[in-house]
């Protein structure tokens, strides 16, 4: 019974460093691809595509592209429909790496779960059985 509980301590303290060196790469990642939105089109055309699919702006809202002295996408707006009215307000949508975090949580959680669950079962099933 302790080795199930150290062992799934073990696990538990794994599994956070894990989710946060992905997290720490992912940010990494993202960083450097920005550096080259408006400078290689194929970098600022995927960028684009993926503001619309996720309905985020740059790194961390439209900021990013401020402190870049770079005008704010259209993909990065919430109205896109009515954007001459609306460019001059806050209607950014919020960072994509806080959207990427929180989608990674959304998924990352539940197998989380499942792996204690597993461990569990298993160690408790292995002290039973001995």
């Amino acid at each position: 019974m302790i080795i199930s509980a150290i062992f799934q301590l073990g696990l538990g303290i794994t599994m956070i460093n894990r989710v946060t060196d992905q997290q720490t790469m992912v940010k990494k990642e993202m960083k450097l691809s920005f550096l080259n939105y408006g400078i290689q089109s194929d970098v600022t055309q995927r960028w684009n595509s993926f503001q619309s699919e996720l309905s985020c702006c740059g790194l961390h809202g439209g900021n990013s592209y401020k402190s870049k002295q770079l005008p704010i996408p259209e993909s990065c707006y919430k109205d896109q429909r009515n954007l001459k009215l609306y460019a001059k307000i806050n209607n950014c949508h919020m960072g994509c790496f806080v959207k990427v975090k929180k989608l990674e949580e959304k998924f990352l959680d539940p197998v989380i779960i499942l792996t204690f669950l597993y461990v569990k079962c298993y160690f408790d099933f292995e002290f039973v059985k001995t």
